[in-house]
């Protein structure tokens, strides 16, 4: 025995002798690299044993060195002068903004240091500039009353005065033309003297009693009176405008002294909001509803006895005492809450009442007058549905930011400016950035449409436009903010955010496409968007875990966009699964199209076959892997080019991230079967997996730090971000892939990676990138929080044809998507 153990001892000394660099572990040297020398040395104990043929690997051994990395023949992304790409018109800020009372996305937009409004078509989807002849300056108060499709009144308050006109529309399939002429509103009650001291101007959602089917503008003027402005058909000219007072010729006085009862608001409802059984008078479906000092009243004007009857009625039997001047008043779309802010010693004091519907209807109070915020409040509206409430945007107090809260009732405490009990407020969580609203009454800009009193416009400091029911259920025109993803539609972008998909139907870029709108009947309060899957056309996943698809509609007359519904992705214990969210898809060799997602710590797929119009009628599917158990998968990349060799045996392979590994995964095999494998990786915070390209078997993992390896091998790709001038190295928020170069968005900047010019001592060259900073746009390069919150995206665009080759190029293009919904373009390259 003790002889057959020198034997051994002796054949394992000449073994190792023999063995170049000693005794091989797993295909690796037994001699370890050090990841602390530079890559030239770090090298040398492999390339001194296997010359040009093994690598310092991850596991801090030497392996066979494989090319995976960035290809040779790649071409280098040209870094542009930022662009801004989107949107393309409006830009803001915007100063005023006005919604048709009649359609829904109707928008006339006021932009600082422009010539004249911007007009909006009803879908949204069409811009058009318009110049104001013989108007300067910006107007305190703009409104608008009919559809862009033929004449509209258009009425700008300024200097206590108003000036409104006719303006003929003409659209063209490559253009349109628009002619806008201005006159002031004549003062029916002095001739032809224009009129004078208007405090605010109101737009109707009623036919007129003086002028059928056509919606007249009301007008508060400061003496006490309020009073409209009947739209008038061609020609615009002749007759005038003329302000005819609610008080003094449509119907009589309200009962009180004049200087008493001043009207300091006015809202014109359908009558069935406030009465239980309306007048069956054609005209007066609709009734006027004025807020004095000593509280509400409505006209009344009926049949009775074969004789008519018209007179204003109190609503309100509890005594009020407002004061005469700034006043606002907004109802909810029910007519059942009526609110009025009043200006108290120098604070805003809420008042919220409920409608008692009969004949004749009262106004009671829902709780008690109340401070509702700190500081100034700069909008409120009724809540549109649920229990009863009053929404308020009170402006910044001291530090805080501004803040959407919900009013249910009076507190137990006293504001001290005005003696008042403060409102019981909880905070609501804001459906828009807060601060992006253009609302600074100290500097005269508030772009707010006050005109209509049961929805509320809002206008923003980069061109956005807010429009909702209530300040909880504001939705932009166009994309406002950072994607959670982006998919295709039609082969352009589509956005995907947490409640709103915006497509690229508008001529300002990305129309912004609510859930409630894109569903209709089949939306609910968690059927949000979560994520988009990429690699097909229109798909997206929604919080509800269902797998949706995005088209245009059969029927463009009763919706632009259609919605089809695929599976639910069903958790283990049953039920719907929860995020995050991911989707990737891909069309298999015979046709079929496959999607990939995850959802929590599950991978799912699903062949697409037959989807619904309904939810849930499509079989759910049940996750096919849980690569780490309990640990959500945050990213998701698919091989699309492994299945489509015939030699290959796989349908199915790609990469997942979960809290610090990696895994691959496949689908293949005889029998067919799921199997996954953890990537051998260095120790680190793996952010995100991509593949080189979109037929390329490589992937990419991008590390917190910036450090990039390649996959399968695990080969290290790009070196670790440099450090900050305060040594602190920048954290990785994104990555993506721009023609095979990884791109890195960071708290600090956006840091595009370059082959290193620098050659070693020896001659060689570094296979390892490093990174450069790109310049930012000039008003992201002094606030980095507006790209903390960004995104970056390759898009691939079509570059035209080869000449030699005669082959179709593409270009990819980077892209900056900011957290005001702005998107900047970086750099480009095209494919070589």
């Amino acid at each position: 025995m003790k002889l057959q153990r020198l034997f051994f001892a002796g054949f394992l000394a000449v073994t190792v002798a023999a063995c170049p660099g000693g005794l091989r572990l797993d295909l690796g040297n037994a001699f370890p690299c050090d990841f602390s020398e530079p890559e030239h040395l770090r090298d040398q104990p492999c390339v001194s044993v296997h010359p040009g043929e093994w690598v310092c690997g991850t596991d801090n051994l030497c392996r066979p060195n494989a090319d995976e990395g960035l290809q040779s023949e790649t071409p280098d992304p040209t870094v542009e002068t930022p662009v801004l790409a989107l949107p393309t018109l409006l830009q803001g800020p915007n100063v005023l903004v006005a919604a048709d009372p009649g359609v829904r996305g109707q928008f006339l937009v006021w932009e600082l240091g422009d010539a004249g409004p911007t007009l909006v078509s009803s879908n949204g989807t069409r811009l058009d500039r318009v110049s104001f002849p013989g108007f300067s300056g910006v107007p305190d108060e703009l409104a608008m009353v009919g559809g862009l499709s033929g004449n509209a009144l258009l009425v700008l308050r300024a200097d206590g005065g108003v000036a409104s006109g006719e303006r003929g529309l003409t659209l063209a399939q490559d253009g349109g033309s628009f002619t806008v002429s201005l006159r002031p509103v004549r003062d029916g009650r002095l001739g032809l003297t224009p009129l004078t001291g208007v405090e605010a101007l109101r737009v109707d959602r009623r036919p007129s009693p003086l002028s059928p089917g056509l919606s007249p503008i009301s007008i508060v003027v400061n003496d006490g009176t309020a009073g409209e402005s009947v739209r008038l058909t061609l020609p615009p000219l002749d007759p005038p405008l003329s302000y005819r007072p609610l008080d003094a010729g449509i119907a009589p006085p309200i009962p009180e002294e004049a200087q008493e009862n001043a009207i300091a608001d006015l809202r014109v409802v359908p009558r069935n909001l406030l009465e239980s059984e309306p007048s069956p008078l054609a005209n007066e479906l609709f009734v006027p509803v004025a807020l004095t000092r000593t509280g509400f009243y409505y006209r009344d004007f009926r049949t009775l006895d074969g004789g008519t009857e018209d007179h204003w009625i109190a609503l309100n039997e509890e005594p009020v005492l407002f004061p005469n001047r700034s006043v606002r008043m907004r109802h909810s779309r029910s007519g059942a809450v009526w609110a009025a802010m009043v200006q108290v010693a120098g604070a805003q004091v809420l008042s919220t009442w409920l409608v008692d519907r009969g004949n004749p209807p009262r106004m009671v109070r829902a709780w008690d007058e109340c401070v509702p915020c700190a500081s100034e409040a700069l909008a409120f509206t009724p809540a549109a549905s649920g229990p009863t409430s009053v929404e308020v945007l009170c402006e910044r107090s001291g530090q805080l930011p501004r803040q959407l809260v919900r009013i249910t009732g009076v507190s137990a405490n006293i504001d001290q400016r005005t003696g008042e009990f403060l409102c019981a407020a909880e905070p609501l969580p804001a459906p828009i950035e807060l601060a992006e609203i253009l609302l600074q009454p100290e500097l005269g800009l508030r772009a707010m449409d006050d005109t209509i009193g049961d929805r509320l416009t809002l206008g923003g400091r980069h061109g956005q436009v807010w429009s909702g029911a209530s300040l909880s259920e504001l939705h932009p025109l166009s994309l406002d903010r950072v994607p959670l993803g982006l998919g295709t539609f039609e082969g352009a972008p589509m956005a995907v955010t947490d409640s709103y998909v915006a497509v690229p139907l508008s001529q300002n870029g990305m129309l912004a496409v609510p859930m409630s709108e894109l569903l209709g009947g089949r939306a609910t309060a968690d059927r949000l968007p979560a994520a988009s899957v990429g690699g097909v056309e229109g798909w997206a996943i929604l919080e509800t875990a269902e797998l949706i698809r995005v088209q245009r509609s059969a029927d463009a007359s009763v919706s632009e966009l259609d919605v089809d519904f695929g599976p639910q992705l069903e958790g283990a214990a049953g039920g719907p699964a929860s995020g995050p969210f991911a989707g990737e898809a891909q069309v298999g060799p015979s046709g079929e199209l496959r999607i990939i997602a995850t959802a929590g710590d599950g991978l799912y797929q699903h062949l697409v076959g037959t989807l619904s119009g309904i939810p849930g009628e499509v079989v759910p599917e049940l996750p096919q892997l849980t690569p780490e158990p309990g640990f959500p998968i945050r990213s998701l990349t698919l091989d699309r080019a492994t299945p489509t060799r015939p030699d290959a045996g796989v349908k199915v392979r790609g990469y997942v991230v979960t809290s610090r590994n990696v895994f691959d995964f496949q689908l293949g095999g005889a029998p067919e079967r799921w199997s996954q494998r953890q990537v051998p990786l260095p120790a680190g915070e793996p952010v995100e997996v991509w593949m080189d390209a979109p037929r390329s078997p490589l992937g990419r993992v991008g590390y917190r730090d910036g450090t990039v390896y390649t996959l399968p091998g695990g080969y290290l790709m790009a070196q670790r971000l440099p450090s900050a001038d305060d040594g602190g190295v920048p954290r990785v928020l994104d990555f993506t892939n721009l023609n095979g170069y990884p791109v890195a968005l960071t708290e600090r900047g956006v840091f595009l990676s370059r082959r290193d010019p620098e050659p070693f001592p020896d001659g060689g060259s570094s296979r390892i990138l490093i990174w450069d900073r790109l310049p930012l746009p000039a008003e992201l390069a002094q606030r980095p929080d507006r790209f903390q919150r960004g995104r970056i995206e390759s898009i691939s665009q079509d570059a035209g044809v080869d000449p030699v080759s005669g082959r179709a190029r593409t270009r990819q293009v980077l892209f900056l998507f900011s957290a005001h919904g702005y998107v900047y373009r970086l750099a480009s390259s095209t494919d070589g």
